[in-house]
């Protein structure tokens, strides 16, 4: 039997100058609650940096040797990075082009080292992609 896993990240609450979002993390725990019944799922709820990290290095490998499914959703702020495109925000990032975890290096790449015959990635950030 395939497994199915949901890894949500919601990021309402930060402690740098961003502004605050009501909904981030109440709708990552919605759609953990949909899944539930067909998915193993972690909720992550407003972590710093090192955690959502370790989190996600952790999926690297994780999945059955038959693959399965993996769902990621991060729901937060973002910044904009010329060097990787597009950074997302914990709880205790910055501003810096450097703060942040980079959305291909830092989130999916250890999405897709995970052994996942399927991925799909959410992401559900404040950001309108230009300056």
């Amino acid at each position: 039997m395939a497994v199915a896993r949901f890894v949500g990240v919601g990021v309402g609450d930060y402690d740098q100058a961003h502004l605050r979002l009501d909904r981030a993390v109440p709708d990552v725990e919605q759609v953990a609650r949909l899944l539930e019944t067909s998915f193993q799922c972690t909720v992550l709820r407003d972590p710093d940096e090192q955690g959502a990290r370790n989190c996600l290095k952790g999926l690297r490998g994780s999945m059955p040797e038959r693959g399965g499914s993996l769902v990621l959703m991060w729901s937060g702020h973002a910044i904009r990075s010329p060097a990787d495109g597009l950074r997302l925000l914990a709880r205790d990032s910055g501003s810096y082009d450097s703060d942040g975890l980079g959305a291909g290096s830092d989130v999916a790449a250890p999405c897709a080292e995970s052994g996942t015959s399927q991925l799909l990635l959410i992401v559900d950030t404040c950001f309108p992609g230009r300056p």
